[in-house]
């Protein structure tokens, strides 16, 4: 109940951890920080964004804070869900 940030790195996998975990991310709603791997195909990038969107959250770059930007890759995102956007931006 009291998580407020999760931080993923896993070499692509982080789609994974997000898939596997939205009953918990659901619960606590936490800032995510999560990785944008390099490797990723259009096809990978698109359903990680939508598995972002699927689990309520809104992507974002984490240097600037304006909503990332699929057709440009950077290496990381925070993602905020969508109900808490407000409170951080």
């Amino acid at each position: 109940e009291n998580i407020s940030f999760i931080k993923t790195d896993t070499e692509g996998h982080d789609v994974s951890i997000l898939e596997s975990s939205k009953e918990f991310i659901d619960r606590t709603k936490p800032v995510l920080f999560i990785e944008w791997f390099f490797a990723f195909t259009d096809v990978e990038n698109k359903h990680m964004f939508q598995v972002i969107e699927d689990i309520g959250y809104q992507a974002f770059d984490p240097v600037t804070m304006e909503p990332a930007d699929i057709n440009k890759p950077i290496p990381d995102l925070v993602c905020i869900h969508k109900s808490k956007v407000g409170e951080y931006l």
